[in-house]
């Protein structure tokens, strides 16, 4: 036993006077520096809104330890950006030290004031020999901020300033909202304590959106950089409520959300309750248009009237009707591939029934065109209790089963410009052309006149020679 704890001393006293030998690093004052860009860029960032953090690495690359003279935010305590270099909060630090290949992490965000501008400033680093920078970027807009809104009956949504939504905005029952050609409202990703999305657009009333060709209204997410430029879920939607009647929305884009339109329950009177027109629905995490019925509709009370429309990448379904409901579509293009996501779910669900009750369900397709990946892109979840209505009429559908209606196309590429793109015009060859029959309908989305040959194409976009 004796000889065990000898050799544990003699371990420890070789351990401590190796450690007591060993030389302390000696930093050089000169040396040089790699950075893993050479500016920031920050996208759109709205005034008194927190901008995304980006993040600058430094690399100490030469070859021996090294410390960095002073890194410094030129604009000091003044700049709207702020650093949080290796961890500190601080616009400036000297005397930064680096081993051998190691780096420091510089995380840069940004909170600005004011109207309009171009916000420019820079990161220095010095050693005792050279001299680098670091360019920082961005453009800030002013907006209007609408915070759990109310509006007033009879509001007008001007293009004047961008509008940011945070929370909800109510109309309320009764009144109106309209939204005037090149407005552009912007939903802060604020969740409610489930961390659903809690930003969103509620008609009570009636909304009229009166985009046009050259100015549509756009309704997304405010977070504006690259990697949020199609990504679903930023923002809770537009939700038409019980009480809300005869709204219309023509040329809008409405992108990003969870759920891009939703109606819940019948019209409240002979109207249309929504009447959408030349309108892309684009990149969402659940749907693109739900309908809710629930309730015994009759053929005669429209949810949803719609034409010229495009309802693509939706991670979900693209089209859902819940427990029945009346929808009339015209011209449309719905369309998912999995570029984004692994969707397993049909571009179009068409439900008639809760747990215990089955409702009337009236679905008519006309001149449409259904394609995406899987081998059924329509599911007709009828529960066999009669009232379920579904046509599809002058169609080219994706999918093996035959769809109730006439003069239907099966299986045929529509021939794209580039899905990958998300370019869903014609190209020449495609099956899509003059199949269509003749409606009221003589513009496309686009607002090209249709038809440009014998008959109308399918589809929201109209071939043009």
């Amino acid at each position: 036993m004796w000889l065990n704890r000898a050799f544990l001393i003699l371990i420890l006293y070789a351990g401590i006077s190796i450690i007591s030998c060993r030389k302390p690093t000696s930093f050089k004052e000169s040396g040089s520096l790699s950075f893993s860009a050479d500016s920031l860029h920050f996208d759109t960032i709205f005034t008194t809104l927190p901008s995304p953090t980006l993040r600058l690495s430094v690399r100490n690359t030469s070859g021996s330890p090294l410390r960095i003279k002073y890194i410094n935010l030129q604009g000091g305590d003044n700049s709207p950006f702020k650093l949080i270099i290796n961890g500190d909060a601080t616009p400036a630090v000297a005397g930064l030290e680096l081993d051998k290949g190691d780096s420091a992490l510089i995380f840069v965000s940004l909170t600005a004031q004011g109207n309009d501008a171009r916000i420019l400033d820079r990161i220095n680093f010095e050693t005792s020999d050279q001299q680098y920078e670091v360019i920082l970027d961005a453009f800030v807009r002013d907006a209007y901020f609408l915070t759990d809104t109310f509006i007033a009956c009879d509001t007008v949504f001007t293009p004047a300033k961008a509008i940011v939504v945070d929370g909800p905005l109510f109309v309320p029952e009764g009144c109106t909202l309209r939204i005037e050609p090149g407005t552009h409202l912007y939903f802060t990703p604020r969740v409610d304590k489930n961390y659903n999305p809690a930003s969103y657009l509620f008609v009570g009333g009636t909304l009229q959106v009166e985009g046009s060709v050259t100015l549509p209204v756009i309704f997304e997410g405010n977070r504006l950089d690259e990697a949020y430029a199609g990504k679903g879920g930023q923002w809770r939607g537009i939700i038409f409520g019980v009480t809300s009647k005869g709204s219309v929305i023509d040329k809008a884009r409405i992108k990003n959300a969870w759920v891009g339109i939703q109606i819940d329950s019948l019209p409240v009177d002979a109207a249309p309750k929504l009447v959408l027109s030349r309108t892309e629905i684009s990149n969402h995490s659940n749907y693109g248009i739900l309908l809710q019925g629930y309730s015994s509709v009759t053929q005669q009370q429209i949810m949803l009237k719609a034409e010229n429309i495009l309802i693509d990448n939706c991670a979900k379904s693209c089209f859902v009707m819940a427990g029945g409901g009346n929808a009339d579509i015209t011209h449309a293009t719905i369309t998912a591939f999995n570029y984004d996501f692994n969707r397993k779910d049909p571009l179009i669900l068409l439900n008639n029934y809760s747990t215990t009750t089955a409702y009337p369900l009236f679905a008519k397709f006309t001149n449409c065109i259904v394609e995406g990946t899987e081998d059924n892109e329509v599911q007709l979840d009828n529960a066999n209790l009669g009232g379920y209505q579904v046509e599809f009429n002058y169609s080219l559908i994706r999918s093996v089963i035959t769809m109730p209606g006439i003069q239907n196309m099966y299986n045929q590429s529509p021939a794209f410009i580039d899905s990958r793109k998300k370019d869903y015009h014609l190209n020449n060859n495609s099956p899509a052309i003059n199949k269509g029959i003749a409606t009221q309908i003589f513009t496309d989305l686009d607002g090209k006149s249709r038809p440009q040959g014998a008959g109308p194409d399918l589809g929201c976009f109209e071939y043009q020679p």
